[in-house]
C-alpha cells in the first residue's frame, strides 16, 4: 500500500495504514513535512523535509512519474 501524503497525519490515511498492516500489507509511503503520525507506522517512507505544500507536491509527482516511466519501459 502507497499513501501519498504532505502531512501525514490525515485520519483517513492513518486509518487505510492500519488496515493495511492488519491485513498484513506492506507499506511505503510518500510523505511531507515531518512525516506525521504516517511516520511511526509505515513499514518504509520517502520523506520530503519541506513545510510548502507545493514543494512536497511537486516532489511527489516527480517520484510518481519516475516509478511509472520505470514500470513502461523497465
Amino acid at each position: 500500500f502507497i499513501p501519498i501524503t504532505a502531512s501525514g497525519n490525515s485520519q483517513n490515511i492513518v486509518q487505510a495504514i492500519k488496515v493495511a498492516k492488519e491485513l498484513g500489507v506492506e507499506t511505503f509511503g510518500l510523505l511531507g513535512f515531518v512525516g506525521g503520525q504516517a511516520k511511526d507506522i509505515l513499514d518504509d517512507y520517502l520523506l520530503i523535509e519541506s513545510q510548502d505544500y507545493g514543494v512536497v507536491e511537486d516532489a511527489h509527482m516527480m517520484v510518481i512519474h519516475a516509478i511509472t516511466d520505470a514500470l513502461k519501459h523497465g
